[in-house]
């Protein structure tokens, strides 16, 4: 029992390091890659799922942080709340036409 106790010990210090932590999460990182380049038809439904949605969610962020500006200055202006939001809609949609 004092010999397992030990072993356990040990491992735990040996795991305990930051830098034998990282290499095995460097480990686990390149066999899921090695497996999943290998069976590549498994994960084509989901890379073509990413490109569909990952797109617009991105350029909504982008259009959101370039008209949050214009919406606080309109804010500022004492504007009603819903006013400023449906202001900016309305300035892109008409500028963009």
């Amino acid at each position: 029992m004092n010999r397992q106790r030990e072993w356990t010990d040990r491992f735990r210090i040996f795991l305990n390091n930051k830098f034998v932590l990282f290499l095995l999460v460097l480990l686990l990182i390149g066999l899921n890659v090695l497996v999943f380049s290998k069976v590549p038809h498994i994960f084509e439904p989901l890379r073509v799922l990413a490109k569909t949605v990952l797109l617009p969610i991105i350029l909504t962020g982008i259009v959101y942080y370039l008209t949050n500006p214009l919406v606080d200055y309109l804010e500022r202006r004492k504007s009603s709340a819903p006013t400023p939001y449906w202001r900016c809609i309305w300035r892109l949609s008409a500028s963009s036409r």
